[in-house]
Order: C-alpha cells, then structure tokens, then sequence
C-alpha cells in the first residue's frame, strides 16, 4: 500500500466505526511517513529572524517573548572572518592601501580603496589586451584638471570624494599643469625625502633635453619624437609613443585632477624622423627615481612659443609593473595621494 492510501485510511479512521472502541490507540501519521522506505527530505532552509525555537526539553523553563528576541536577524549578526574572505565570498578582490609604508617604496596592501579598484580593474584590462607589448607599456599619472570638452570648464559632479569619470563619450578632456605654489611645495617635498631614511632610495637626477616631434618615414610608425641634449644638441633618444588608453580620477575636495594614462613607447631610429619638427617642446626636469618601483618627473616645459607650463607626472617602473602589477598601480595611487596636490 503506498504512503498517500495509508494516510487517507488514516484520516477515514478518525471517525469511529459503530463499536469501536473510542479509546483504541492510532499511529500517527507522522510514524507512517517515518516508517516508509523513503528517506525524508531535508528540512528547508530558514532565513531571517523567523525561525522557531526546538521544543525545550520536558520540565524546562520556556521564554513566552517572540521569536525576533530569541534568534538575531541576519543583519545584526557578527561576521565571523575577515574582510578577505568576505571579499573571497564574494568572488571580488578587495584592494588595499597601507598608509604606514614609505613614502618612496612599493605600496603594501592593508586599507580598503575604492579609487584603487577601479585603476587596477583598468591596468589589468591594458596589460590583458596587449600582452604581446607588456615591456613597452608605460603606466603614468599626469596632475592636472578635468574639463568639459563642451564649455572647456570644471566639471560640478555630484560627488564628495575621488571618482573615476566614465569618459567612454569624450565628454570630458584633461588639460596638465600645475600651479607654481603646487609645483614649489611638491619640489619641497621630494628634495626633503632624498635625505630623510624613511624616503627609501630616492636619488635626484636633473636632465635639461628638447624634445622635437617628427612625422616618421618609417609605415609603422604615426610620429617620431626625438629627444636632444640641449647643450650639445645630440639625439638621446628616439621613440614613437601611441596612447592606449587613459583613465580620469575627478577629485571635488582638490583644486587638481589625474590623469593614468597607458601608453606604448615603441624604439625608432633617428633615420626614422622625416621632415621639420611639427612641436618643440624644451624641458627642465627634476626627476626622483626609486630604482625598479617608481619615478617622480617635476617639469618645467616651455614650447616654441616661448610659453611656459609646470608640470608633475608619477610613472611606474616598467620591471615593477610586468612582475607585480597589482602592487605597482597600488603603489602609483598612494605616491599621489600623500604628496600635496
């Protein structure tokens, strides 16, 4: 007989045929089920602050106060791990800062940092789609501020800390330099670290080159810039740089803005260079290098036109970024954020 005929003759039972007696004892249902050869289900899962108490023991004290008293809600309860493996339940990674670290030196990883995430998200991307070029990418910050494209003003955002800007529209465009009471107390700042221990090995190299744009002979190539000694007027460098991409941090309790910007810096050859030079560009440079982690450039850039811009960049290392990219653009957003900008 199967479950569902044996609990209905039950239920037909519970009405006492004429001389019966009322007193006989039935099984339960509950002992029906329990003695079939199916296996019960297992019980569903409750959620939430519904759950009933199991019946107490015969002869105990039982709370007559609501359910809610005697089991927490879910969102009042502790959570027993760590921020990382909430992080690793999640399946996100949870970037980090560590405040504490060197001011020169790679970034450790202790503090969450939402403006962080998103650049790492970025760098990863970069190095993902052109992994055939990763040590020919240059990953850097450039200071400056965020404009409209449209009224060429900055933007009001409705925003009350650091936000990386969607610019998939072109809504926005980036002009760089900095102030020169800015450009004075972040030289102040550098100099001061190439002679404080806790500035790691931070060393000072001043170059004063001219850089010249050239269209290229070369097919592979859109441009050629050439970088010249300006004493000697040597050819130092010759390279053609093409953007990848960039990203814009807008910072609404700053007067200044970022700009990471990934670009592939392709060797050329000064035969390369085809025609006058369609932009100069001479510079003075102050650069704090931290070997192998990060450089700092504090320039002074004048154009053909005799007009002057300061201007304030952090670049990552290139060895620092193809072994441990994670750290190097965790390292690059906490560089910028302690100098004062």
């Amino acid at each position: 007989m199967s479950n569902a005929m044996r609990i209905n003759s039950l239920l037909a039972s519970s009405v006492d045929a004429p001389g019966r007696s009322a007193s006989r004892e039935r099984p339960s249902i509950q002992s029906l089920v329990n003695d079939s050869d199916v296996e019960p289900a297992d019980e569903p899962p409750h959620h939430g602050h519904i759950i009933p108490p199991k019946p107490p023991p015969v002869g105990t004290h039982v709370s007559y106060k609501p359910y809610r008293y005697l089991n927490k809600p879910v969102w009042a309860q502790d959570w027993p791990g760590s921020m990382a493996q909430a992080a690793a339940l999640a399946g996100k990674p949870t970037p980090m800062i560590d405040v504490t670290s060197s001011s020169t030196g790679a970034a450790s990883i202790n503090i969450p940092n939402p403006v962080l995430q998103a650049v790492q998200s970025w760098v990863m991307r970069i190095l993902r789609e052109h992994s055939n070029i990763i040590p020919e990418i240059e990953i850097e910050l450039k200071v400056g501020t965020i404009l409209e494209v449209d009224t060429r003003q900055r933007p009001n955002l409705p925003v009350s800390s650091d936000a990386v800007l969607d610019n998939s529209s072109r809504a926005f465009t980036f002009a760089p330099g900095i102030p020169a009471s800015t450009h004075s107390a972040i030289l102040s700042k550098l100099e001061g670290l190439t002679d404080d221990p806790k500035g790691g090995d931070l060393r000072e190299v001043t170059t004063h080159v001219i850089d010249r744009m050239h269209n290229s002979k070369n097919p592979r190539l859109k441009s050629v810039r050439l970088t010249h000694d300006a004493k000697s007027d040597q050819v130092i460098e010759a390279v053609s740089k093409k953007r990848l991409d960039s990203l814009f941090i807008f910072r609404p309790l700053n007067a200044l803005d970022f700009r990471i910007s990934a670009s592939w810096e392709i060797p050329a050859q000064a035969e390369d260079a085809s025609g006058p030079p369609r932009k100069i560009r001479d510079k003075y440079r102050k650069s704090f290098i931290n070997d192998g982690i990060i450089r700092y450039d504090w320039t002074k850039v004048t154009d053909e036109t005799q007009e002057s811009i300061l201007e304030f960049e952090i670049e990552i290392d290139p060895s620092l970024l193809q072994t441990d990219p994670t750290r190097a653009t965790a390292t690059l957003i906490q560089r910028a954020q302690e100098l004062p900008i």
